[in-house]
């Protein structure tokens, strides 16, 4: 659902973007009749490939031009039984596919003048409740565009029904079990990607329409598009005749009652998906009828929230980015033994899906060459490239007291990135490799395909990092990684009660087991756990903050880290 740790792994690739001028004049006006035929053969010379080489059990793909479905086909089995061949009409878990089709409800009840993009949650449900370091009044800041968003500062998963609880619990538990959770940053401040926030717009469907959000779905999108074969209700899913079943490498993945609903627990097949992304592609219409407004519809595509600078955004249940020389619209998906990734592109009229019973498959190759394909099939050839440029500003030198003082590790979503000084210049180093970052000023870096924007102090202390990547297996999405610890940080005062917690955890994610370790350094307490190592600050006995905002709280057996519970080990 985009909630494991790989889960950026779908994303596509950004091409390098052109500008308008050097999009080809044909893209314009498509060739009369088109034929998707040799894109066809390519794409099946090129499937069994991925799949061998990635161990996925089965694929399923949908092409999409306009309202029309050029192609649509299974590869490979529901599972390594290899009794049940995959078809197009083959059943997969979305994952995290599932946040746009959420968004869509949201905006059908939006169009039936239920409630406005603005509106505070609290309006609707008033019980809404949720700890906050930043003021009592933050929850009642929370509005309808903040959670499609990711900036409501919501943890990415609540604490009752999360990919590290697996015990059976229901979407209202997992739902009212926010009230025991933080804030990790005071609303709207950042994106911080939360599967939570489409799960309370699930929920907020529920309370306005006073139907189970699946019965709303299938009422208002669902059945107006005729997607015959599309739920959120897993007990209808699990009776049928062809659900796939996830994987992870060699290991099936037996599915699991996931509460997760808006965020992640859409099952559907490309048939059924195809007939959305037509949709979207035509504006908000499906079979000659307009369910949705398309001003309403193009705010999904629009940054609520825009950031100097970014090339890429989160929308409103999509991400924006560039591609080809246009606009492309996708999300993907990724757990419980699934990778998955929707993507369609408006000025081209051209759409893809494809589904695989695959944990951590990575997807953007396939997708790539499939948009190339049919771009190329209806419209002559591809848009001229040029490479993308990151910083408008030239190159600078840079003080080596001001380099050393950017000089830490800071926290992405998940570990720790680390910067440092190599010959007088700064420098990203991840384990054995070093990578030179280019100064345009002192604040200001890039590196080949990542750009870097460090908040300071008036003093010229860091406070934190904004980034984003134009290429490879990332999201290009301005995000901020926020200060963890300096090799300059005074020695703290351990306190004689930290010893306590200081000890060997066991969790889990998913169906991998997981660990994690809680010292002392320098002072300060530190859990070592998701590849990095993160500094803990006090806030109040047994409640601790990591630097990105996330909870962690200690008893005397175990330790919840952002809501993920960990067992303490026994003492050996």
């Amino acid at each position: 659902m985009g909630t494991v740790r790989a889960s950026a792994a779908a994303i596509l690739l950004i091409l390098a973007v052109p500008s308008v001028t050097q999009i080809v004049p044909s893209a314009a006006q498509p060739q009369q009749r088109v034929d998707y035929a040799p894109a066809i053969a390519a794409l099946e010379r090129q499937i069994p490939d991925l799949m061998e080489r990635a161990k996925i059990p089965g694929l399923a793909i949908s092409l999409v031009d306009g309202d029309r479905v050029v192609w649509a086909r299974g590869f490979g089995h529901t599972d390594r039984t290899r009794a049940v061949q995959v078809t197009a009409n083959s059943l997969f878990l979305l994952q995290s596919i599932s946040k746009t089709y959420t968004t869509i409800g949201v905006l059908l009840a939006i169009e039936q003048g239920w409630l406005a993009l603005d509106d505070p949650v609290v309006r609707f449900v008033p019980t809404l409740s949720v700890h906050s370091r930043y003021g009592e009044d933050q929850v009642a800041k929370i509005t309808i565009r903040h959670l499609l968003a990711h900036r409501a500062g919501l943890n990415h998963e609540a604490p009752l029904g999360n990919f590290s609880d697996l015990r059976p619990t229901s979407f209202h538990e997992h739902v009212r079990s926010i009230a025991d959770s933080w804030l990790q940053f005071p609303v709207g401040d950042r994106f911080s990607y939360a599967s939570l926030s489409h799960d309370l717009a699930a929920y907020l469907l529920e309370v306005l329409s006073g139907k189970s959000f699946d019965r709303f779905m299938r009422n208002e999108l669902f059945r107006p598009l005729g997607m015959t074969s599309s739920s959120f209700d897993r007990e209808w899913a699990l009776d049928h005749p062809s659900l796939a079943l996830g994987h992870d490498g060699d290991r099936a993945v037996p599915p699991v009652s996931n509460p997760m609903l808006g965020g992640g627990g859409m099952y559907s097949t490309v048939t059924d998906m195809a007939k959305f992304v037509s949709f979207e592609l035509a504006g908000g219409v499906a079979g000659g009828r307009r369910l949705l407004s398309e001003a309403l519809l193009r705010e999904t595509e629009k940054s609520s929230f825009p950031e100097p600078g970014e090339v890429g955004w989160y929308g409103l249940g999509v991400i924006s980015m560039p591609y080809l020389g246009a606009t492309a619209l996708l999300h993907p998906g990724d757990g419980f033994g699934f990778s998955t990734i929707q993507m369609w592109i408006p000025r081209y009229g051209l759409g893809v899906v494809a589904l695989t019973n695959q944990g951590d498959a990575d997807l953007h190759p396939l997708a790539d060459s499939a948009f190339a394909l049919m771009v190329k099939a209806k419209y002559g050839q591809l848009p001229s490239a040029s490479p993308m440029q990151l910083s408008s500003k030239p190159a600078a030198n840079i003080p080596l007291d001001v380099v050393t003082r950017l000089a830490g590790t800071y926290k992405p979503r998940w570990g720790t990135m680390r910067f440092g000084v190599n010959g007088g210049q700064l420098a990203k180093i991840a384990g054995n490799d070093t990578v030179p970052l280019t100064p345009h000023g002192g604040t200001e870096f890039t590196e080949p395909n990542r750009f870097y924007r460090f908040d300071v102090t008036p003093a010229g202390e860091p406070i934190g990092v904004r980034t984003f990547s134009s290429g490879g297996e990332h999201w290009p999405i301005m995000e901020y990684w926020p200060l963890n610890d300096t090799p300059r940080d005074r020695p703290g005062v351990a306190r004689p009660e930290w010893s306590q917690y200081v000890a060997d955890y066991h969790g889990r994610s998913g169906n991998q087991d997981i660990s994690a370790q809680v010292f002392l350094r320098n002072g300060y307490l530190y859990v070592s756990a998701f590849g990095g190592d993160l500094k803990l600050t006090p806030y109040r006995p047994g409640l601790f903050f990591t630097a990105d905002g996330e909870s962690v709280v200690f008893d005397a057996i175990r330790m919840v880290l952002g809501n993920r519970p960990f067992v303490r080990k026994p003492d050996h």
